[in-house]
């Protein structure tokens, strides 16, 4: 004869949604006699168990990923023989840390010669793993000069002169918008002819 399990309550120490990376405590109570608790997370895909049975009645997570997650704790008593005498389920939501681009330096002020290779970095924080768009316009249409990889810097060689236009955009790796953030600026690429006397 195994005394009756009550599952009283499932606690965390902060509030759904969070960031992810964030570091997330789960506590369950329950009533009863030598009580152990199983933890288990399902990711939108598949329920896995995160800690099996024991007397441990709290669970630490650290999402890597945003998503929609739900949580389920299994309570019984240590001489039971069902798979859980009781249970109790939560849901939880986790967002990406939005991506905030704060500026973008050259490795050359404007204005600069034809075929002067210049080199932009762009400076963002925020978010999990960042990727960066650099976008260029020549005075007629935008061109896409390097699309999403984790570099931050791209180098370009002006084939002509012109006013020209920049666009920097980045996003966290897991984000579901076309950008998070961007920064645009103008630039002058001159002739060597029209500085000459």
């Amino acid at each position: 004869y195994a005394p009756e399990v009550v599952f009283n309550s499932l606690v965390t120490d902060l509030n759904s949604p969070q960031k992810v990376n964030t570091s997330i405590t789960l506590a369950a109570n329950a009533t009863g006699n030598n009580l152990l608790y199983a933890f288990h997370l399902y990711d939108g895909n598949e329920w896995v168990e995160v800690q099996s049975y024991s007397s441990k009645n709290t669970f630490t997570w650290k999402p890597i990923k945003p998503g929609n997650y739900k949580f389920s704790v299994h309570v019984k008593d240590a001489y039971s023989k069902n798979e859980y005498d009781a249970y109790r389920e939560m849901a939880y939501t986790i967002n990406t840390d939005p991506v905030d681009i704060k500026d973008v330096t050259v490795s050359k002020s404007s204005p600069q010669y034809v075929s002067t290779p210049v080199t932009l970095t762009a400076n963002a924080v925020g978010g999990s793993k960042k990727l960066y768009a650099f976008h260029v316009y020549d005075g007629k249409e935008w061109t896409v000069a390097r699309e999403y990889p984790e570099s931050n810097t791209m180098t370009w060689v002006p084939a002509k002169a012109g006013q020209y236009k920049f666009s920097v955009h980045v996003k966290d790796q897991y984000s579901s918008e076309k950008f998070d953030d961007y920064y645009a600026f103008t630039y002058q690429i001159i002739d060597y002819i029209k500085v000459q006397d």
